[in-house]
């Protein structure tokens, strides 16, 4: 490496891999969560990284982009699957144009990938 020859890095793009989570790389907004460990990482594509909430009932939500089929919903720990045509009126899951997950646990659960399709 020299100043004529500089490094080239390649950036981990997981938003751009076929076949993924319907809830990759998307913008995620939460009723809570505990320092350092913030909801993107429900859907940042990484296994080493997980959202943990500061309280018990906590929520994740985000847009699908569009209203669409939602076939399953892998969360892992205690959680009810909610979908949603607005992002406003929750149902329980079934399609929509957002999908939220609530916290049912007794206590906080972290939550590692989110893997939605």
């Amino acid at each position: 490496m020299t100043a004529a020859e500089p490094a080239v890095l390649k950036t981990r793009r997981p938003d751009l891999a076929p076949g993924g989570s319907l809830a990759r790389c998307r913008r995620v907004s939460t009723t809570s969560e505990e320092p350092g460990l913030y909801a993107e990482a429900a859907v940042d594509g990484s296994a080493a990284t997980v959202w943990r909430p500061e309280r018990a009932g906590a929520s994740l939500s985000f847009a699908l982009g569009r209203v669409r089929p939602v076939k399953s919903v892998s969360a892992g720990g205690s959680y009810r699957v909610e979908t949603s045509v607005d992002g406003k009126r929750w149902v329980p899951f079934l399609s929509g144009g957002w999908v939220r997950v609530v916290q049912t646990g007794r206590g906080p659960e972290e939550m590692g990938e989110l893997d939605v399709r």
